[in-house]
């Protein structure tokens, strides 16, 4: 599609985004709003946060990026990087990049990156410092040095003698 992007961001988080016509509108209109922008979670843009919700957009001659919520009122404005590597621009477009995922405008683009829930967060954190403070290290998986931990720590082991150490 020309006009329409799409991403997921993980099993159930989406990112849209589509060009409005703009056509007989002022130019300053135009590089306010090209179009809208819905996200269904927490997002970064270029390490801004955006909160959940439909937003316009608009890319300025000036490397910008603006997000604007649904009163017109400016929610982000971020810098633009410029893709002198792409052949092929298109007016919209989304694509996977290491960093993230690229939302560009021609060859403009801005980086998104997912958020994660402060609740995701604190469970990856408390999850690392169980491993941190039982010390074990292994070729199993996290999963099963977790589960271990775990029991181990409310007194239930699932080691068999050949597991011990």
């Amino acid at each position: 599609m020309r006009n329409a992007a799409a991403a997921r961001l993980g099993d159930k988080r989406y990112v849209i985004a589509g060009l409005v016509d703009t056509s007989g509108y002022a130019a300053d209109v135009r590089a306010k709003y090209e179009g809208f922008f819905i996200t269904d979670s927490p997002i970064k843009i270029n390490g801004s946060d955006l909160t959940v919700g439909a937003y316009g957009f608009g890319f300025t001659q000036d490397g910008k990026m603006q997000i604007l919520d649904l009163q017109g009122n400016q929610a982000l404005s971020v810098s633009t990087t410029k893709d002198s590597d792409l052949t092929r621009p298109r007016p919209l477009m989304m694509s996977k990049a290491a960093d993230g995922l690229r939302f560009y405008n021609g060859k403009d683009y801005v980086t998104i990156t997912a958020k994660l829930p402060r609740q995701r967060q604190i469970l990856i954190y408390s999850s690392l410092c169980s491993l941190l403070l039982v010390g074990e290290i292994s070729t199993h998986g996290t999963h099963s040095i977790l589960s271990r931990s775990l029991s181990d720590r409310h007194g239930k082991s699932d080691r068999t003698p050949t597991d011990a150490r």
